[in-house]
């Protein structure tokens, strides 16, 4: 690691702070990609790093709901059709349509 030190005055500090801010870099990583012309990853932000942990959540209890449904057709399957069958055929249908409302849901959030 090498430093390089450079003179600007107070008012062009200030305007590459905010514009890093904005970038949401640092000063450092903001005059590095300037001068490389390589950005770096924008490292998310605390809000934003929650909302993914609870969309991925949410995600994760589909996943399961799909394979309670998988299971239970499987079993009625096994059996004879009757109205066992049917039922189970009419709840996994209803948790399909439950599902794809989350997950249109999750869609729009990540808009």
């Amino acid at each position: 690691m090498a430093w390089i030190t450079i003179r600007v005055s107070e008012e062009e500090r200030e305007q590459l702070k905010k514009t890093a801010e904005a970038e949401g870099m640092t000063l450092s990583d903001y005059v590095r990609s300037r001068l490389t012309g390589v950005k770096p990853r924008r490292k998310p932000k605390t809000e934003e790093v929650e909302e993914l942990r609870k969309l991925a959540y949410e995600i994760h209890k589909i996943g399961v709901n799909i394979n309670q449904i998988a299971r239970a057709m499987n079993t009625a399957l096994k059996t004879a059709p009757n109205e066992r069958f049917f039922s189970a055929v009419e709840e996994g249908i209803e948790a399909l349509h439950r599902i794809e409302a989350e997950l249109k849901e999750i869609g729009r959030r990540l808009r």
